[in-house]
């Protein structure tokens, strides 16, 4: 089957991901091209992976008519289904979808104003939540579906002395116990509330002496810098800023925490920590309730709620038993959402859709 994939951007966190995706698709059958925007990394490296991608830029995202480009690459390609990701795209795909007769099935990879997505065929949330929100806003339920987003688990093993290199450049002793989380400093993120409840941790803690690392950058960064200083932790809190890869950087901790005080998709940050076998405690926000098991493959604790998140660092940081038996329950839960998983999951939407265009998925 030809499939048209198409996105309005050319930078994306999960652009590598994504293209492990499109050729575990390709080797299922589906014929991919790709249509993004120019500039960025994005079409250098689905090349370079061998993946057919032209370049269309959009005069007027909100009118779709403008995306004349894209149109182009659309009529050249000739596919029997397009497959949209973000906003924009869903809109501008959408559009042109409905205007020649294709059907178009949307990725929706985040809590979205619905109306970008009125002219899609199907819907693929990310996460059952995702799904309730888009039928909540008015999105027909026949019409929605659920497809996780994937991840490469073998690319995120844990590398044992990787781990070890990294906590000699972090100057950090093997009797210390690594704390990270990891996202974009901003609202609804929850690193402010995990400075907080990492405070009150540390004027409890008995135990093992620890550190709090937070990777990633935004514009909340200063605000997380005078944070810290004003509740006294400067001296245990590690912010190496954005990182390219995250996997050393995991592999040389012993705690992750996904703390959002926001609703939150899916937790793409969380499942790589749950890969690189690290037991994880996440707030219940959306997403990450869908990942983790609570108290099998990982401490849930109520969204925004201080005391609770101070708790479950106690209870990690003091039981080393039971943070091998969570991580190694989190190791084989990230498995669940392997590329060939999600990809068979894909192709059976695609052959659904392409069966019968009005049929109910």
């Amino acid at each position: 089957m030809k499939v048209l994939h198409y996105v309005n951007e050319n930078n994306l966190s999960w652009g590598r991901s994504w293209g492990s995706l499109l050729k575990k698709l390709e080797s299922l059958g589906v014929e991919n091209a790709v249509v993004c925007k120019s500039g960025g990394t994005l079409s250098s490296l689905l090349r370079e992976s061998s993946i057919r991608c032209s370049e269309a830029d959009v005069l007027l995202a909100d009118l779709p008519v403008t995306a004349l480009g894209f149109a182009q690459a659309l009529r050249g390609a000739a596919p029997e289904l397009i497959h949209t990701r973000l906003s924009s795209g869903a809109r501008i795909g959408g559009w042109w979808g409905k205007k020649l007769g294709i059907p178009v099935l949307s990725t929706l990879d985040k809590f979205a104003k619905i109306k970008y997505y009125r002219d899609c065929t199907y819907l693929a949330a990310c996460s059952e939540a995702v799904r309730h929100d888009a039928v909540s806003k008015g999105f027909p339920s026949e019409r929605a579906v659920v497809i996780h987003n994937s991840i490469d688990s073998s690319h995120y093993r844990r590398n044992e002395r990787v781990g070890r290199e990294m906590r000699v450049k972090l100057n950090l002793p093997d009797s210390h116990l690594l704390i990270t989380a990891a996202g974009r400093f901003d609202d609804g993120k929850g690193f402010e509330l995990l400075l907080r409840a990492y405070r009150d941790f540390s004027l409890l803690a008995s135990g093992p002496q620890t550190k709090l690392m937070l990777l990633g950058d935004g514009p909340f960064r200063g605000r997380l810098e005078s944070l810290t200083r004003e509740l006294g932790i400067t001296e245990d809190v590690i912010m190496p800023g954005f990182v390219e890869d995250v996997r050393p950087w995991l592999w040389g901790s012993d705690i992750f925490v996904f703390p959002s005080d926001g609703p939150d998709a899916f937790g793409l940050s969380l499942l790589e920590a749950m890969a690189a076998g690290l037991p994880v405690a996440a707030s219940d926000c959306g997403g990450p309730g869908e990942l983790i098991k609570d108290g099998e493959s990982g401490l849930m604790v109520q969204r925004g709620d201080q005391n609770a998140l101070c708790t479950a660092l106690s209870k990690l940081a003091s039981a080393p038993t039971l943070r091998a038996s969570l991580a190694k329950c989190a190791e084989r839960r990230a498995d669940d959402f392997s590329v060939d998983s999600i990809a068979a999951s894909t192709v059976d939407c695609y052959r659904k859709i392409l069966r019968d265009r009005n049929a109910v998925i």
